[in-house]
Parts: C-alpha cells; sequence; structure tokens
C-alpha cells in the first residue's frame, strides 16, 4: 500500500494520526478514492479505525470534518503503524502565545515573508504564518499590504487574532462524511 498523505490531529482528548493509503505505485494512475487510517497516537493496543476519502482530500478538510471522520471510521483488525512526526508544538515557537478559538483550537502566529507577484516580477510582503497547534492541516501564509500587519497588532495586541483563524478555516472544506465515506 503506498502512503499519499498525514494529519495529525487533536480530537475527543486524544491525539490521532490520518494516514492515506491506496492501492498502486507510481507507474499507475492514481485511484480516485484512497482508504485513511485513523490511529490514536499513545494507545500501544488499539486498533485503527478505517474509512474512505476522495483522493487528495486529507488535508483540504476541515477540522470538523476531519472529526466526523474518525468517529464514523469503521475499527479495523489491526494497528496501523504511524509516526505523528507533524504534530504542532508550542515550544517550536517561542515569544507566540498560543490563542484557542471557538472549536477549542490551540493556533500561533508568527511573521513571515509571502511573495506576491506583480506584473511580470515578484516582491515580498509582510505576511504572518497562521499555525494551528492541533491539526497539522491548518496552517496559511498571510501576506498583508503597507501596514497592516503592525496595525493588526497594535488593535489586538498580538498579530494572531480571530479574523486571521477564520481566514485559515475558511479555506478549508467543512464536508459531511456522507459526502465521501462510502461506509465500508
Amino acid at each position: 500500500m503506498a502512503l499519499y498523505d498525514q494529519r495529525v490531529f487533536r480530537h475527543g482528548g486524544s491525539v490521532w494520526a490520518a494516514e492515506v493509503h491506496g492501492e498502486g505505485g507510481p507507474d499507475e494512475d492514481a485511484p480516485e478514492e484512497n482508504s485513511v487510517y485513523f490511529t490514536r497516537v499513545g494507545s500501544e493496543g488499539e486498533p485503527s479505525r478505517r474509512s474512505t476519502l476522495p483522493a487528495g482530500a486529507l488535508n483540504t478538510i476541515s477540522h470538523r470534518a476531519i472529526a466526523r471522520l474518525v468517529d464514523g471510521a469503521k475499527v479495523t483488525d489491526f494497528r496501523m503503524p504511524s509516526w505523528p512526526f507533524n504534530r504542532g508544538d508550542v515550544r517550536d515557537h517561542p515569544g507566540s502565545p498560543p490563542f484557542v478559538d471557538d472549536e477549542g483550537l490551540r493556533w500561533v502566529a508568527r511573521d513571515a515573508v509571502a511573495i506576491k507577484r506583480v506584473g511580470t516580477s515578484y516582491e515580498t510582503v509582510p505576511a504572518v504564518q497562521v499555525i494551528c497547534l492541533d491539526d497539522s492541516a491548518l496552517r496559511k501564509d498571510i501576506g498583508f499590504s503597507g501596514t497592516a500587519r503592525e496595525d493588526i497588532r497594535r488593535m489586538h495586541g498580538s498579530i494572531l487574532s480571530n479574523e486571521l483563524v477564520k481566514v485559515v478555516k475558511g479555506s478549508f472544506e467543512d464536508l459531511d462524511p456522507v459526502d465521501y465515506d462510502d461506509g465500508t
């Protein structure tokens, strides 16, 4: 089974590793649908759970959608080995106090630089990297023009705000599991 993608997220008081596996190899056409295996990190005796997703969907769906998918996934008779190497850690972001959103997800932000196309050339603009510590997929760089980044920092006391978290979350699909899980 080929490993196509991984996501680590917190849900229901546990940390889960989600891995998308599919049949075939690099010389074959990618399947339209893949199996996603959910393994609870730190629960060594517990079997993994399985569901299906369209190819490429794991890191495009919202946190709510991935939580609903793991809740409805079928328990397997084995444990899929997983390594949550991309799990967020507040210690990786010194000087950026965590912000908690309305779903209870912890976020941090740090100054960054984005590249913006201007005509036929490129220039850098101030940006903020918004990172969810509880879901490895929820991460975006948001570019600003002029003094907007500093204006937000003055207004909120931090660059991180509900508005920026909403921008990040709004870029993910909030699909219902029946939209992509065939129930097998």
